[in-house]
């Protein structure tokens, strides 16, 4: 009933610009098909939520379709005024939360891609202490005697072998 009845009586310019109308004379009388364009089961939800809760809604978001096709995630709370058992006028405030919701998605997907990033660079690292292990190992196990030394002639590493034929 209130998808095929309800118009909208008045509204200010942020609202009718947030459904893409360019002046009063077009959406004043516009029912809330017309506000929601193509996307009636979204509209009936909508609906749904505010009956359901006593003709009101508090911070219900919803992504809406408008009428040049565009959508747009709005928050909304509203109520309504009932009249001889009757809904007779609907107040609602929304706010066009579009750009912060895809800053969400943004952040959400940047997160997720960290996340991966850190899991190969555990992996990776993972692979190098493996990787470093066995080198020294292979090092160390040699029967030649293998030293590195500093242009400075510092011994910065040397291995069994040369320590045992050095006794160190």
């Amino acid at each position: 009933w209130l998808l095929g009845k309800a118009t909208v009586a008045e509204c200010n310019e942020v609202f009718r610009q947030m459904y893409g109308f360019s002046a009063d004379d077009e959406i004043i009388g516009t029912g809330l098909r017309g506000l929601w364009g193509e996307d009636i089961e979204l509209g009936k939800a909508i609906l749904r939520v505010f009956v359901k809760a006593d003709y009101r809604f508090d911070q219900f978001e919803a992504l809406e379709q408008t009428k040049n096709g565009q959508y747009k995630w709005l928050l909304k709370s509203g109520f309504g005024i009932i009249e001889n058992d009757h809904l007779a006028v609907m107040w609602s405030l929304q706010v066009d939360v579009t750009e912060r919701r895809r800053a969400e998605q943004e952040l959400m997907s940047a997160n997720q891609q960290l996340q991966a990033s850190e899991q190969q660079l555990r992996a990776s690292n993972l692979q190098l202490s493996r990787s470093e292990q066995r080198y020294r190992a292979m090092v160390d196990d040699q029967t030649e005697l293998i030293c590195r030394i500093t242009p400075g002639l510092v011994l910065t590493f040397v291995n069994r072998a040369y320590c045992k034929y050095y006794g160190k």
